[in-house]
């Protein structure tokens, strides 16, 4: 289970530790679109992927044309 944000409804957030202190935070958007980083600081990986995620969104809305 992962968390998510009202900001960004599309997106499931992950994080997992892999190794002691060494974490992998992933993004996942409904059809699809995934993104992930790893890095021993889990909120800093958090905020990255949330801006990426908003990147993102926009990117696709504007190919859409919205």
């Amino acid at each position: 289970m992962g968390f998510q944000f009202d900001d960004l409804p599309h997106w499931e957030f992950t994080i997992l530790e892999r190794s002691v202190g060494v974490y992998n935070v992933t993004a996942i958007r409904d059809g699809g679109v995934r993104g992930e980083s790893a890095g021993s600081d889990p909120d800093a990986l958090m905020e990255d992927l949330k801006v990426w995620a908003r990147k993102t969104e926009r990117d696709l809305a504007a190919r859409q044309g919205s």
